[in-house]
């Protein structure tokens, strides 16, 4: 619930942004239609690099939190 409350403080096309990955990383391989084939390569690459466990430091995640005031 805290990323939905979150997302909903985001401006609204960040929001349309969201709603368009989310169904990936929710393990939905059919993109949205109006993803381009490389934002479909790059969310494919995420989700590889999470699988793997490469994710981001906490200071670095910290670091865009507080750039964006989240």
């Amino acid at each position: 619930m805290r990323a939905v409350r979150t997302a909903r403080t985001l401006p609204p096309d960040v929001q349309d942004g969201i709603a368009r990955i989310v169904p990936t990383f929710a393990g939905d391989d059919a993109p949205a239609d109006d993803l381009t084939t490389a934002e479909v390569e790059s969310l494919a690459e995420s989700r590889d690099q999470a699988r793997r466990g490469e994710v981001s430091p906490d200071a670095d995640v910290a670091a865009v939190r507080a750039k964006h005031g989240l």
